[in-house]
């Protein structure tokens, strides 16, 4: 199928004016997501977990927006401010839905990740058309077969081979954690207030019991230490 719309033209035509660079084969580049996605599933990979892991982490409303979600935007702004920030118990984010950074992913040139605003608002815009084109359950599987993980290391079969020698399969609630936790952090450090924070919310919203000795272990082996 092609998803070569008018809307997505007019996006691309837009992107170059404010200078953002967009990827030139957009159909392909998507074909090939998908395919990285269905390959998860060939390798016989169980997301039951890591995706409602990833959804509570990165997108609560995933399921009810069209790829924007206006108010973690908001959120997103006023996390900014530090003593805001404090005293409603927040972590600072950019507010950027699961559809969003997928499209800044696979779409948008990694050297113009730093024009924040101008890039932010090609990524709604595209993620907007995103959310068209494929399933909720789609876009989620092309996140985790694609976006990085680590250094160098793209997709959710490259990380399981660079983190845990390619042994999980079935990635329990730990591992899930902690693959998607490094989405976000890049590093050799992890922050111990932001990670505890994530695994009290994730126990509440799933109502399971968190090993956390665990987690903190995986972040021990992986040679990922805690910076506060």
């Amino acid at each position: 199928d092609t998803h070569e719309t008018y809307y997505l033209l007019a996006v691309k035509l837009f992107s170059r004016l404010i200078g953002v660079h967009t990827t030139t084969n957009t159909q392909q580049t998507l074909y090939h997501a998908k395919l990285a996605a269905y390959e998860l599933d060939r390798l016989g990979f169980d997301l039951t977990t890591i995706k409602k892991v990833l959804i509570i982490i990165e997108d609560q409303r995933f399921y009810k927006h069209g790829g924007i979600d206006f108010l973690a935007l908001m959120r997103g702004v006023i996390s900014v401010v530090p003593f805001v920030r404090k005293r409603l118990g927040m972590l600072q984010n950019g507010g950027s839905t699961i559809t969003m950074q997928l499209s800044r992913s696979l779409f948008i040139d990694a050297s113009d990740y730093r024009k924040t605003l101008r890039r932010k608002l090609v990524e709604i815009l595209l993620a907007r058309w995103l959310n068209k084109q494929i399933s909720k359950d789609l876009v989620l599987g092309m996140y985790l077969a694609s976006v990085r993980y680590d250094k160098k290391i793209f997709g959710l079969a490259a990380a399981t081979l660079h983190f845990f020698n390619g042994t999980i399969i079935t990635l329990d609630i730990e591992h899930s954690i902690f693959l998607i936790e490094k989405v976000s952090n890049l590093s050799n450090f992890y922050r111990h207030t932001r990670l505890h924070y994530l695994m009290q919310k994730i126990e509440s919203k799933l109502r399971v019991k968190i090993n956390h000795e665990a987690v903190y272990e995986l972040y021990n082996t992986a040679g990922i230490k805690p910076s506060n």
